[in-house]
C-alpha cells in the first residue's frame, strides 16, 4: 500500500469515529432527554469544532423530524441467525442472556429490524 493510500485509509477511520462519537451523544440525547450534553462537550470529545457538531446535530434533527419511522414501543425479540449477529448488533440490538436472544431496545426504529421481528 502506497503511503497517500494509508493516510487517505487513516483519514477515513478516523472520520468515521468522529461520526460514531457524534451519534452515541445524539442517541443519549435521544433517550434521555434531560440529560445535558453541551456541543462543547461533543466536539472536545469527537475532535472537531462546535460549528461542525452543532451542523450535524441540526441534521439529525431534521431528518428525524421530516421522517415518518416507527419506533418499538416495548423491548422486542428478534429471531437472528448466528451469521447475521454483526449485522443486528451494529443496528443497536442488545443480546439477552437470559432469553438467549437478540433485543431491539424500546425507541429503536422498526424498519432496520424487520427481516428478524418473531
Amino acid at each position: 500500500m502506497t503511503r497517500s493510500k494509508a493516510i487517505e485509509k487513516a483519514r477515513a477511520i478516523k472520520t468515521q469515529r468522529v461520526k460514531d462519537k457524534i451519534q452515541s451523544a445524539i442517541n443519549v440525547l435521544n433517550l434521555y432527554g434531560d440529560v445535558k450534553i453541551t456541543v462543547r462537550a461533543i466536539a472536545e470529545e469527537s475532535g472537531v469544532s462546535k460549528t461542525t457538531v452543532q451542523k450535524y446535530i441540526s441534521a439529525q434533527k431534521e431528518a428525524k423530524n421530516t421522517s415518518k419511522e416507527v419506533n418499538f414501543e416495548v423491548d422486542t425479540s428478534l429471531k437472528v441467525p448466528y451469521s447475521e449477529k454483526e449485522e443486528v448488533k451494529k443496528l443497536g440490538a442488545i443480546w439477552n442472556v437470559d432469553k438467549k436472544a437478540w433485543i431491539a431496545p424500546a425507541g429503536t426504529p422498526r424498519e432496520p429490524f424487520a427481516k428478524w421481528i418473531l
